[in-house]
């Protein structure tokens, strides 16, 4: 018999209980994933094509590619190859081939020794068997000779003719020696005792009928109530997992994660469907997670895989509809289109699965989600741009998306849903880096806003815009309105959730943005996004190892993600732990080398580190990805500006031209302000600064973290005359309050207590 176990370097795989095992850990994956593990071991080291996998693991079932992917993915995991890829490595447009060959293991091993008890039960349990069913086939006889006697139990001390076992063998006498009289005493006194027994039991089987009558009306009578009632309520949930491209070009990425995004929104809109997110599915699947275990996870009943291949000018496109708890398939198809049949194979798909496993069986054909266009091509761009809004880097994300959408409107200038998406990104338009100057920004935002409203007026991220850019103008009630108007059609909205965060922030309410940050986070716990939105609103609060640890759950679930490696040099560099910020940027650099700010900040730290040459590097090469403007003249200048003692006019006039170029990456403000006191300009400083920051201007203003360094400047420079900036002292003063760990941690507590303590002893000394 051949042996069930190999090994693989120091894993031993068992294909009779389909377990992986290293040292102690044992990790147990689907039989599919050792039935894929046998044919590479048996032909290795050399490639396998994934259609011969394909055929001798699945036979002539149709499977998507994704179906091969996962299971690969599995192995990886158990393999702990998920990172090196080193023992499974993908043969580009072949397949997959395991570079070691492995050793069978001997079944005479010790192993194999201490399983001989098993193997001895399992001969006595097979004994056991055939004697049970020799009892079966006897008592069967007698049932079909009519014999009354079976009634009794077959241990009945009356009825040992019944009893299987055969006669001690010092018995006095012989069963087929006994007398007849005896054996007719004891035929009758049975009989009798039998006859008895049947109609005993005759009628007990009458009562438990009528009992079970009973109850099974008071059920069916309360179960069809309960049905009545509560029909309206039941959810179908459906995992949406994330399509594989299997070609290695662009269009296939687009059109995967955005068949994965569209059919996900289509669904979720549909009565009585609960589909999870995109990222909690995709974090799943990178996990190498079974498909039961995503199942589990997820709390859904059924899931969707798919995959995406390109054949010259057209698109593959394999889908199948699984009861993951079964390992069943419902439904698989096949498309063979161009891109000009995305928008039609997004529906069919979606009606697919609305028809196969609808709760409430009424199923209806599936609508185009509201504010999706029919235009072939307008749909083509609006998929390349959702994919670069959810995929791009801190560089590039911005522009791609823009450009796509902007194509999309082109094609059809009646979609609602693009302008809703260009509206978005272009209100984000100054988040950590400057995209648009804010005066071609803010225009272009609130065209879109008015034009996704007028075509669709429930558009969510047409709302969410508008949220965004009344709480930088500081119009709070607005912003609230503006999310409550998603939030009361969609409760679960995470992206209006941190956006709601975002304005308790602004408004100096951190206890309501910790709370509204965790519920984004209750409604997508795998969303990289949305745990780095919970580690800002830490970091605000100044609690640090909190903030920490969620950026290192975000990394666990996307470790490209280049906003957590932002997010988390931002909270190492205020701990003070200068060496580990530089880390983490050099790290998100290494993702996205393109990023200027990026490459600026971690100048900036080099520069706080006293790493001077690393510091002029980073900053040449920020000013290198800006071209001729102002501020790529200013990060080529700015290391010899840091190491000089005095600020010149020059300084001074190229940093005010930075001021409408703030963002939470830098500010010129404090070098300013510094610029401005050398050189005696504090009133001319004063009025450049304020004009700004119009939201200073106010009567009662509010500072918060997007103007609070400009806040700490009009105060220094209004030394000489503290009443002209009294109001803004004042609110500086709730602010610090507020958020007086960050301050304390960040420096700024420290620097409005030395200028407080210079005023004091101005006055004094005046006095």
């Amino acid at each position: 018999m051949p042996s069930t176990l190999f090994r693989i370097e120091s894993f031993v795989v068992n294909t009779a209980d389909n377990t992986i095992s290293c040292d102690e850990r044992a990790v147990k994956v689907e039989p599919k994933c050792i039935k894929v593990l046998n044919v590479l071991a048996d032909n290795a080291p050399e490639a396998v094509s994934r259609e011969y996998i394909h055929k001798a693991v699945w036979g002539e079932r149709v499977v998507v590619d994704e179906a091969l992917s996962r299971v690969i993915s599995q192995l990886r995991h158990a393999l702990n190859d998920n990172k090196s890829k080193r023992l499974i490595k993908t043969i580009p447009k072949l397949g997959y081939k395991l570079t070691v060959t492995p050793s069978y293991v001997n079944s005479e091993t010790s192993k194999s020794d201490a399983r001989a008890p098993k193997t001895s039960s399992t001969q006595s349990l097979s004994a056991n068997s055939h004697e049970n069913a020799a009892h079966t086939n006897e008592k069967t006889t007698r049932l079909e000779g009519n014999s009354p006697e079976l009634l009794d139990s077959p241990e009945r001390k009356d009825s040992p003719e019944l009893v299987d076992s055969p006669q001690p063998a010092n018995a006095s006498e012989p069963t087929s020696t006994r007398s007849d009289t005896n054996a007719n005493k004891v035929s009758a006194s049975t009989s009798s005792n039998a006859r008895h027994k049947v109609w005993l039991a005759i009628v007990a089987l009458i009562v438990i009928a009528a009992l079970f009558f009973t109850m099974s009306r008071t059920t069916i009578l309360k179960t069809d109530s309960q049905h009545e009632t509560s029909q309206q309520g039941i959810t179908t949930s459906v995992a949406i997992l994330p399509f594989s491209q299997i070609s290695d070009d662009t269009d296939s990425s687009y059109i995967s994660l955005g068949l994965t995004e569209e059919i996900s929104s289509s669904l979720s809109t549909t009565p009585g469907f609960n589909v999870p997110s995109r990222y909690s599915t995709l974090a799943l699947t990178k996990q190498g997670l079974s498909l039961a275990d995503i199942a589990k996870t997820l709390n859904v009943n059924y899931a969707l895989e798919g995959s995406v291949r390109r054949i010259n000018q057209s698109f593959r496109i394999s889908v199948r509809l699984i009861a993951p708890y079964e390992d069943k398939t419902l439904w698989s198809e096949q498309y063979d289109v161009t891109s000009n049949d995305l928008l039609k194979v997004q529906l069919d798909i979606s009606n697919a699965i609305i028809t196969r496993v609808s709760a409430t069986n009424t199923a209806s054909e599936s609508v185009l989600k509201s504010g999706i266009t029919d235009n072939a091509a307008a749909y083509q761009a609006y998929l390349k741009g959702t994919y670069w809004w959810m995929n791009g880097t801190t560089s590039e994300w911005f522009t791609k998306a823009e450009k796509a959408f902007l194509q999309a409107v082109n094609q059809d200038p009646t979609f609602s849903a693009a302008y809703g998406s260009l509206a978005y990104i272009y209100a984000r338009y100054n988040f950590y880096d400057l995209y648009i100057p804010q005066e071609e920004a803010l225009p272009k935002a609130n065209a879109a806003i008015d034009s996704a409203l007028r075509l669709n007026p429930y558009d969510a991220n047409a709302h969410n815009a508008t949220a965004i850019l009344a709480t930088l103008d500081y119009r709070f009630d607005d912003a609230q309105a503006a999310l409550n108007r998603v939030l009361s059609r969609n409760a679960d909205n995470s992206t209006s959730l941190y956006l709601s965060s975002e304005l308790a922030l602004a408004k100096l309410q951190p206890e309501r943005a910790l709370s509204l940050a965790q519920q984004a986070l209750d409604k997508e716990p795998l969303s990289p996004w949305v745990n780095v939105n919970l580690a800002i609103v830490h970091y605000w609060r100044g609690e640090t190892s909190l903030a920490l640890a969620t950026l290192k759950r975000a990394l666990e679930i996307d470790d490209m993600y280049t906003w957590a490696y932002v997010w988390k040099a931002r909270i190492l560099a205020l701990e003070g732990n200068n060496a580990a910020a530089i880390e983490a940027m050099e790290a998100c650099l290494s993702i996205d080398p393109f990023s200027s700010v990026n490459a600026a900040y971690l100048g900036n730290l080099h520069s706080l580190a006293g790493n001077n040459s690393k510091a002029t590097q980073w900053f040449t090469h920020a000013a290198s990805l800006l071209g001729d403007s102002t501020i790529a003249r200013f990060w080529k200048t700015h290391a010899s500006r840091l190491r000089k003692s005095d600020v010149t006019n020059t300084d001074i006039a190229l940093m005010e031209s930075l001021l409408s170029e703030q963002t939470q990456a830098f500010s010129v403000i404090p070098l300013l302000t510094d610029g401005y006191i050398a050189t005696e300009q504090q009133k001319s400083g004063y009025e450049v600064i304020l004009n700004h920051f119009p939201s200073l201007t106010k009567p009662t203003p509010i500072v918060n973290s997007h103007n609070v360094e400009a806040a700490l400047a009009l105060v220094r420079l209004s030394s000489d005359a503290p009443q002209k900036a009294v109001h803004i002292e004042k609110a500086l003063n709730e602010f610090l309050r507020t958020y007086s760990r960050w301050a304390a941690l960040s420096g700024l507590q420290s620097r409005y207590d030395k200028l407080s303590k210079r005023r004091y002893k101005k006055s004094e000394d005046a006095s």
